[in-house]
């Protein structure tokens, strides 16, 4: 009792704790409930301002006045006397490498003076090199700083570039000829460095403050002012003022009692969506509810995508629609049935409306996928099958978002066929759900109609292993499987899952099958057992041999479950009634002539156990008229229903009744008396 009560709270911790996750996630900032494009037509009610806003201005218009800041900065020079005093230093101290040697000393001295003044006139004008200069900067205006960092703006052409300035050193000195012919002028040109150095550091902070400073806004909107009517075409100013409206809005950060109303209400609808989806299915489906893996799968899978569509919207980069909502329904339509899945997918559906904008259209589309998904991925066999499934479910998307936009607009100019590109991609994104399917299989223990499909293959080695060594069980089996599909197709149910359940319900039967009538020959072992009891076990022994070799071939447990029910807890009759004419007295040993059970707990289990006793009764008698294989059919079902087999399974008596019918018209072909054909001559 308090195991069972501890495994119910764990459930709810993870159904609450899921749900906190999500409630972290989602969006909790006010979402602006108007969609808008550029060029597209109004299609709300005239709006107004809520309150005063700054209009902002758009990346161009920033980009612009940056590129005008750029191109007319005047990138900043230090001066540096040291550099002429330095020159003319190196002249003074070298004069055999600067004046030419076979003139006297006063010469020389002449010579030097001349190069001073002109060197000094030169460098006080300025010496820039135009390569420090980067490339952004356009303009024709520096800013020179002198030692005392006092500042001046000079235009290039008033200074000197270094090739000016040799050039300008050579035109002089060639036009002089008094002392020119006492100087090396290539030598004094080649040691001309600028005086003017270019302070990146300083150019660069300089230039950021002035880009800091452009402002991001441009003008007001006044609170209750008119933004723009209906109908009216969105132009690119009121685009902007529609941009800085909405990015105000979501950007307002709400505080006090608002911030808690705000937060308790996206957390109260979470929750409230989450308890009544998980309280109905407790309702609809107790074997899977009391399953804490199952609500694991079942929660996890919700949540994640839920998550998805949070993140997809605070990024704002991509569009909801490209979000494979349907892959949540074609996951659970193969595990848990389409009345789970598609209440899985609108849990989905409601929790991710909450923060989405254009909620309607958004719940719409994905409602109308979901019947999609419903009505043509009832189970999912074939590749080829499951993808003209998609296409199919991608129309109903395209046609769904097609119709509500010609609701909305006024000209096929204004109908957003980009989104049409989301739907490609929302395309090639679920197909994903194929392998998903497999993945789900090995991580959650589930079995999907993919490995289904698989098991059915009579090539399997356990089947082929069955064929072998009990080939009479082996067409049992499938004699059983084509019955049995033939009825839960008619009455509806699992059929793939009962067809596999009946090709390894008696694979126990492989470690004995002498000791089963079907596989006999001319000999009987039971001849040489005296002990009925002795004789019961070894007949009931195949379930447990059954179950023991499933789990060894790794046989999912939904398959194992049929090997386990197929006889349920019925008696090995012909043995138990040779032990009461021997010891009528005794009644205390009933419990030895009856399996294990458990009794069938689905539809599919209570149809294999009733196809299967009335199958191999009927291999087993003599007269197999259509009256006859009617009254057997008959004794065997009523037999079953008053042994209260079928107390646990979800079948009714309207479909026990086709089952029968069906049972008795396959048997009666199978059993049909044939022409007698003459002997050859």
């Amino acid at each position: 009792m308090l195991a069972e009560r501890l495994r119910i709270i764990f459930k709810y911790l993870i159904i609450i704790a899921f749900a906190l996750l999500v409630y972290y996630f989602i969006p909790k900032k006010s979402s602006f409930k108007y969609q808008f494009i550029k060029n597209q037509v109004w299609k709300y009610d005239d709006l107004y301002a809520p309150f005063s806003f700054p209009v902002i201005k758009t990346d161009e218009e920033i980009k612009s006045e940056k590129e005008i800041i750029i191109s007319s900065f005047k990138p900043i020079f230090r001066l540096d006397k040291q550099v002429l005093e330095s020159l003319l230093s190196e002249i003074q101290n070298n004069n055999d490498d600067y004046l030419l040697p076979h003139y006297h000393s006063i010469n020389a001295e002449n010579a030097f003076q001349y190069i001073s003044n002109l060197l000094t006139q030169i460098y006080s004008v300025g010496i820039y090199n135009p390569k420090d200069i980067e490339s952004q900067f356009t303009g024709n205006i520096i800013r020179i700083i002198d030692e005392d960092k006092r500042s001046k703006d000079l235009m290039l052409e008033e200074i000197y570039s270094v090739e000016q300035a040799k050039n300008h050193i050579l035109t002089v000195c060639i036009k002089d000829s008094i002392y020119s012919k006492e100087i090396q002028i290539q030598k004094i040109v080649d040691a001309i460095k600028p005086n003017l150095q270019y302070d990146k550091q300083m150019t660069f902070h300089q230039l950021q403050a002035e880009l800091d400073d452009i402002l991001a806004t441009k003008g007001m909107v006044l609170e209750s002012e008119k933004i723009i009517s209906r109908g009216v075409r969105i132009t690119d100013e009121n685009y902007q003022v529609l941009q800085s409206l909405k990015m105000t809005f979501e950007g307002k950060e709400q505080k006090g009692v608002s911030a808690y109303l705000n937060q308790s209400g996206y957390l109260f609808l979470i929750l409230l969506i989450f308890t009544l989806f998980f309280t109905y299915l407790s309702q609809i489906d107790k074997q899977i509810f009391n399953t804490n893996k199952e609500i694991f799968l079942i929660i996890s899978t919700i949540s994640l995508f839920i998550i998805i569509s949070s993140l997809v919207v605070k990024q704002s980069v991509i569009s909801i629609y490209l979000i494979p909502f349907c892959i949540v329904p074609i996951l659970f339509i193969s595990f848990f049935g389409a009345r789970i899945a598609f209440l899985s997918h609108i849990v989905v559906i409601l929790s991710v409306s909450i923060f989405v904008t254009e909620s309607f259209d958004f719940i719409f589309i994905q409602l109308l996928s979901g019947f999609a998904v419903v009505i043509v991925i009832q189970r999912i066999r074939y590749i080829s099958q499951f993808f003209w499934s998609i296409m199919i479910i991608m129309l109903v998307y395209v046609l769904s978002y097609v119709s509500l936009q010609l609701l909305k607009i006024s000209e096929f100019n204004d109908f957003e066929y980009w989104n049409l590109l989301w739907f490609a991609g929302n395309f090639i994104l679920t197909l994903l759900s194929y392998p998903l399917i497999y993945a789900y299989e090995k991580l959650f223990g589930k079995v999907s109609d993919i490995s289904l499909i698989e098991l059915s293959d009579l090539n399997k080695k356990l089947l082929r292993e069955l064929a072998s060594k009990a080939p009479g069980t082996f067409q049992h089996s499938i004699q059983l499987a084509t019955l049995t599909e033939a009825i839960l197709n008619k009455i509806g149910g699992n059929a793939l899952l009962a067809k596999v359940g009946c090709l390894y319900h008696d694979i126990g039967k492989i470690n004995a099958p002498a000791y089963f009538i079907e596989n006999q020959k001319d000999v009987n072992p039971y001849e040489k057992i005296e002990s009925e009891k002795e004789a019961a076990a070894i007949i009931i022994r195949h379930v447990t041999d059954g179950v023991k070799i499933a789990k060894e071939h790794k046989i999912p447990k939904e398959i194992i479950n049929f090997i386990k029910t197929h006889h349920g807890t019925t008696r090995v009759e012909y043995f138990y009634r040779n032990y009461q004419k021997k010891f009528p007295d005794d009644q205390s040993c009933e419990h030895e002539f009856r399996y294990p059970g458990p009794k069938p707990t689905t539809k599919e289990m209570a149809v294999v156990m009733i196809v299967d006793s009335v199958e191999a009764a009927t291999r087993g008698q003599k007269d197999n008229s259509s009256e006859a294989i009617d009254k057997l059919v008959d004794q065997l079902v009523e037999y079953k229903m008053r042994d209260n087999q079928f107390q646990n399974a979800n079948i009714t008596l309207k479909e026990i009744k086709i089952a029968k019918d069906i049972i008795k018209n396959g048997l009666r072909s199978v059993y049909h008396h044939r022409i007698e054909y003459p002997a050859e001559n």
